[in-house]
């Protein structure tokens, strides 16, 4: 099967389902809660993709610092991502994709989501972290490093 063929098939499975969605909703709280129900989701939307932009230029302006030299934590960038995404979700119509919005809006679901993408994987139940792979430490000789200064970045001179 093509990669055309698949995207293909997987949209008209996506449609068939959020019109399934959108009839079940529509016999819950009939036709007017359901487009009441759209317009308040895309309201939403709207509105969180607003903030999501704000929220992501102070965390950038506050990352980079005065002199703009800071380091950008990949994990924000991807909290935010996310959030816009949601946002984007909600403002796209169909119940379904209101429902993965939510998801992704929502900052307590998007901490695990981020954690997964990054390769930290889903904690346990008890909110361990799952056992790590690979060296915890490396041993070098003396002549294989040297210190640098974390502030400005620049090797430190030797002693």
């Amino acid at each position: 099967m093509t990669l055309r063929t698949r995207i293909s098939l997987a949209l008209t499975l996506w449609f068939v389902a959020e019109a399934i969605a959108l009839a079940l909703i529509v016999q819950v709280i009939g036709v007017g809660g359901a487009v009441l129900l759209g317009i308040a989701t895309s309201l939403l939307g709207g509105s969180l993709l607003k903030k999501a932009g704000r929220s992501a230029l102070s965390a950038l302006r506050q990352t980079a610092g005065p002199g703009g030299t800071g380091v950008f934590r990949g994990n924000l960038a991807l909290d935010g991502t996310l959030g816009a995404i949601g946002a984007l979700f909600l403002l796209l119509p169909g119940f379904l994709t209101d429902a993965i919005g939510l998801v992704l809006a929502t900052p307590l679901f998007r901490a695990p989501i981020t954690r997964w993408i990054q390769g930290g994987g889903f904690r346990t139940v008890r909110g361990e972290p799952r056992a790590q792979h690979g060296p915890t430490s490396i041993d070098l000789e003396p002549g294989d490093w040297q210190p640098v200064d974390d502030a400005i970045r620049r090797p430190l001179p030797k002693v």
